[in-house]
């Protein structure tokens, strides 16, 4: 997978030349409102990737259904062209659109700090297969999935909503497995 090859080298170059873009970051700031609004969508979170990745034709490093300017939606940020590159997808079309506006609060929630970024470089699984194990093992549908640091090692974040309720899976990018 080009993914697996190019990750290091390009977070790499990333980080040696300070340049890293706003990556989309999993917070738990997700709202009951967003819970609503994301089970009236048509498309799952695992869709809105394909899509983006189809459009940028890079390799999605987060995803999360969130309200911008607006609207409610997915904000898909993948690694193309040795850049990381944000995306919008609309939840009931599928449709990918590059996402160039966004505001300081939604770059700094979009950050991830170099630790987050360095510790991706070795993964056996990519970040849909973390989707896929998080909704197995907690049975929802995920919400919102990225890097973030837990218990001082890099790990997928997967929020999950079963019955209007959030659930949190990692799952450890390095092995593929489901963090206890």
């Amino acid at each position: 997978m080009v993914y697996r090859a190019t990750l290091p080298a390009v977070l790499a170059a990333a980080l040696a030349f300070g340049t890293v873009p706003a990556l989309a970051a999993t917070t738990n700031e997700t709202t009951k409102h967003d819970v609503t609004d994301f089970q009236r969508a048509k498309i799952t979170l695992d869709q809105a990737i394909a899509a983006a990745q189809k459009e940028s034709g890079g390799n999605a490093i987060d995803a999360n259904f969130l309200k911008m300017n607006g609207k409610t939606g997915y904000a898909v940020s993948v690694l193309a062209d040795n850049q990381i590159k944000g995306l919008w997808v609309d939840p009931q079309s599928g449709q990918a659109t590059p996402e160039t506006r966004l505001t300081t609060a939604e770059l700094n929630q979009q950050s991830l700090d170099k630790a987050d970024l360095s510790g991706v470089h070795n993964e056996k699984a990519t970040l849909a297969q973390a989707i896929a194990m998080a909704e197995q093992h907690s049975g929802g549908k995920a919400i919102d999935a990225g890097v973030a640091m837990h218990n001082d090692s890099v790990a997928y974040n997967v929020q999950t909503v079963l019955n209007g309720k959030l659930s949190t899976t990692w799952v450890n990018p390095a092995t593929g497995q489901i963090i206890s």
